[in-house]
């Protein structure tokens, strides 16, 4: 049904009420134009953006029965030979529809079942809609003409825009109740009010639309609707919330995901989804100091016992994960380090190192990132040597002799340190390293202020720091 998904994403809905389908059987029957008898039909449910397949049938020749006891409602696709697939609304114990497998959207007539009647109504209207604009779309594209021309084009594409909200609320406040306006009204933007002003005119709140924006933001999902869930619009939406909307900052989210956990009633599929989301989404920080939100949702959901599908492994698996990460988190103090010099015998603090900034830099003389990074870093060390910076450099070979090798032909000058064979240390495992070259920024109190920064980036995030100290 890729054609269904262009005009979706067009109108940024991503659609990608009343029976409860799970409770009381289910019946679906199809009749496709151009099947084989014999052909494995499958029925596969959303769950985000994700499809798990839910039940198999094999047609006997255009016809085809899907039926049984249990089916959660939702959006579900019917795939066919081929990889090819449409998309139903089960919300109702019987559906019973025909259509062409060689064009679905056109050929599809729907005998039974209201919720799919609203909806393939709806896919219709929006493929007449996208029609409409492609003329107008292919003057835009090398317009030559006057600006007065080509406002009356836009004013046309506006106008089109305008005819498919109206459609989204029509469906919403005729069928409050049916899931297929549920998964619209998600997909529809929140409108946020103009923000409050004084007896002169003058805005009292310059970041009320904001905070408007961001605590209405799931105001048009029905968080007491299990089914919400099973559609694509559910995982677009949280995408769409936690990247761009909520401010990028480890307790800003955690804050933000625990409010929207506290919404859903702790036992079902939406707060599933949403804790596991979390934890998934921010184990490996794309962006840094991201992990601390990976470490929150283990200690707050995984560790009470709260997250009921997870088996005994699993939930051990994520504990184990989250208890590595926590010491290394933004904002700790980094963990005790007292190692050997190059000759062996003389141990070197962390703690005693005195510094405004510390870099912290585990590294392995056999590395290639690490034959790449040193002599950058061991440059920018000397540039930054009067401002206050120095480098605690930790091997992390434990057999030291390419080490100390290495170190006396490239003249690191760093405060070189490591463990021996006779006196291994647990730094590899409190400070999770699984590979090299790993790097922390610590401020004077040898705080962690950053870390996973590429080389490249250190010069400018301590530049940063030292004017901001100044400030």
């Amino acid at each position: 049904m890729n054609k269904i998904k262009s005009i979706l994403i067009l109108f940024g809905l991503f659609l990608v009420g009343i029976l409860n389908a799970q409770e009381n059987g289910y019946k679906i029957e199809l009749k496709i134009e151009g099947l084989n008898n014999g052909d494995t039909i499958y029925l596969a449910n959303y769950f985000g953006k994700k499809l798990y397949y839910a039940d198999t049938a094999y047609s006997k020749g255009t016809k085809v029965l899907f039926e049984g006891d249990s089916l959660k409602g939702g959006k579900y696709a019917v795939v066919l030979p081929g990889v090819k697939f449409f998309e139903i609304i089960i919300a109702e114990n019987e559906i019973i529809l025909e259509t062409d497998a060689n064009n679905f959207i056109e050929k599809m007539k729907i005998k039974v079942s209201a919720e799919n009647t609203i909806f393939y109504d709806y896919v219709h209207f929006l493929s007449d809609k996208r029609n409409s604009i492609k003329p107008f779309e292919s003057q835009l594209k090398d317009f030559e003409g006057s600006p007065e021309e080509k406002e009356v084009l836009i004013h046309k594409l506006k106008a089109v825009n305008l005819e498919v909200e109206a459609e989204q609320n029509r469906i919403v406040t005729e069928y409050p109740n049916y899931l297929v306006a549920k998964y619209i009204y998600m997909s529809m933007p929140i409108i946020v009010p103009e923000a409050p002003k004084d007896a002169n005119g003058v805005i009292i709140d310059s970041l009320y639309q904001r905070h408007y924006y961001v605590s209405h933001f799931f105001d048009h999902f029905d968080f007491s609707d299990d089914r919400i869930v099973r559609d694509a619009i559910f995982e677009t939406k949280l995408d769409e919330f936690f990247t761009k909307v909520v401010y990028p900052l480890a307790d800003s989210i955690n804050v933000q995901f625990d409010r929207l956990i506290s919404r859903t009633n702790g036992k079902d599929d939406i707060f599933k989804f949403i804790v596991h989301y979390a934890a998934s989404m921010f184990e490996r920080e794309k962006v840094m100091g991201m992990d601390a939100v990976f470490v929150h949702t283990v200690e707050e959901y995984y560790m009470t016992d709260r997250a009921f599908w997870a088996d005994s492994a699993t939930t051990a698996s994520m504990i184990e994960r989250a208890m590595k990460l926590k010491p290394t988190l933004i904002g700790q103090r980094a963990p005790y380090l007292n190692l050997f010099d190059t000759s062996g015998t003389k141990r070197i603090s962390l703690y005693d190192v005195k510094a405004d900034y510390t870099i912290l830099y585990f590294w392995d003389s056999g590395c290639g990132h690490c034959k790449k990074t040193t002599p950058v870093l061991l440059e920018l060390s000397h540039n930054f040597k009067d401002k206050g910076v120095i480098v605690y450099a930790v091997g992390t070979e434990l057999e030291n002799e390419e080490w100390k090798k290495y170190i006396i032909e490239h003249q690191l000058d760093f405060i070189n340190v490591s463990d021996t064979p006779e006196s291994p240390d647990y730094f590899r495992t409190i400070y999770d390293i699984y590979s090299t070259p790993r790097i922390f920024i610590l401020d004077k109190n040898k705080k962690i202020i950053a870390k996973q920064l590429t080389v490249e980036q250190i010069g400018d995030f301590i530049e940063f720091e030292i004017k901001k100290g100044n400030k």
